[in-house]
């Protein structure tokens, strides 16, 4: 293949999705559907469930179920509060 035509056939892909765009067509992946986010909801509430196996259930990446559970983050908005253990709360000579 040549350089010209491999230029050729990026600029071709580039039309074809400034296109699309101007359809109003959505590119990319779908989103995750209220149902998939209400499912991965209700799973976290079991104790074995972890974000990697309900993603896997849901057939999405675990970073669309932090992005649609924020509270998983550990630095998310809601971020549960962890407490210390009782010997790491106590200052050394104290």
């Amino acid at each position: 293949m040549s350089a010209s035509s491999a230029i050729e056939r990026h600029s071709g892909t580039n039309e074809g999705l400034a296109a699309a765009k101007a359809r109003g067509q959505r590119l990319g992946r779908p989103p995750a559907t209220p149902e998939q986010v209400g499912h991965a909801r209700a799973m976290l509430t079991q104790p074995d469930a972890t974000v990697s196996s309900i993603a896997r259930l849901l057939r999405v990446s675990r970073s669309t179920i932090y992005k649609y559970l924020p509270e998983l983050k550990p630095d998310g908005p809601a971020a549960i509060e962890i407490p210390l253990a009782r010997a790491e709360m106590e200052t050394p000579g104290g």
